[in-house]
């Protein structure tokens, strides 16, 4: 195991929760790079050989986050996959990092909402550098949700993949860079992360109460 100050690491940070993926590298408080790609629905070869292309050119890292959704499940289970198995050949810390958190918003505290399919919306609120609130709702809660957020705190809110039904939402995908800068923020475990699934534990019910924030 590498045992460097914080501030020397050197950080893999992968996402694929929408199809605009991306993998960035910091070190010492720096991008060093990061690399955009489009990834179509359950594909995964230019994950692969954008991941692969990456580490011939930069070598070894001493900490890998994952993007963790939610979103795209075939993105996000692939991107854990790759992840874990580098952390295994390298024996180095693996962290998950709520997908929504790497949107590059220009304010601390913003929503993010992205299709659940079946006719449901996610809604997540973010505050600083958290993941405050998720919640499924339908596209009627969505409305009274969004009604009351604009009404109370004013704060933006994004579409992190477009949604045909909310053309007016700014489209913004989480991004790899903005995740390696969290890294050391979220724990590792030895089993590896796991996706942020949709449903309980990891959402509340859509109840008036939780429309208030």
């Amino acid at each position: 195991m590498y045992c460097l100050f914080a501030h020397t690491l050197k950080v893999l940070a992968i996402e694929t929760s929408t199809h605009q993926g991306s993998i960035a590298i910091r070190q010492e408080g720096k991008l060093l790079l990061i690399e955009r790609f489009v990834h179509p629905r359950g594909g995964v070869e230019v994950l692969c050989r954008t991941l692969e292309q990456i580490i011939k050119r930069e070598g070894r890292v001493h900490r890998i986050a994952v993007g963790i959704g939610p979103g795209t499940y075939n993105g996000i289970r692939a991107a854990i996959s790759l992840a874990t198995g580098l952390k295994i050949a390298w024996r180095i810390p693996l962290c998950g990092i709520p997908s929504i958190l790497g949107i590059e918003s220009l304010t601390e505290r913003y929503a993010v909402v992205g299709d659940a399919r079946g006719g449901s919306l996610f809604f997540g609120a973010v505050s600083g550098r958290h993941l405050e609130n998720l919640q499924l709702l339908s596209h009627t809660e969505f409305q009274r949700k969004l009604y009351i957020w604009s009404q109370t705190c004013k704060d933006p809110v994004y579409a992190a993949a477009p949604v045909p039904a909310l053309p007016e939402l700014r489209v913004l995908a989480p991004s790899a860079g903005k995740l390696a800068f969290l890294a050391e923020e979220y724990p590792t475990s030895e089993q590896g992360p796991s996706p942020l699934y949709l449903k309980p534990p990891h959402t509340t019910q859509s109840t008036s109460s939780q429309f208030i924030f």
